[in-house]
């Protein structure tokens, strides 16, 4: 009897642990995607969003990933 239990909370914990690990991991970095028509360098909507990001502490390269398609 005491072999399943410890059996059944190795199991337990080995399985609770993994994705929670994977999911706080500070080296991922938030992705966010950008449609455009146009180039990003110099477009006046570009630039609003980037201000904004940065007054919430986001700063691109250093916590947040932007994907421009």
């Amino acid at each position: 009897m005491k072999r399943r239990v410890l059996l059944s909370t190795i199991g337990t914990v080995a399985l609770s642990t993994s994705s929670a690990v994977r999911a706080q991991d500070p080296r991922r970095m938030p992705h966010l995607g950008i449609l455009l028509f146009s180039t990003p360098q110099g477009d006046p909507q570009m630039e609003a969003l980037q201000a904004g990001l940065r007054e919430l502490g986001y700063s691109e390269g250093h916590n947040l990933v932007l994907q421009y398609r």
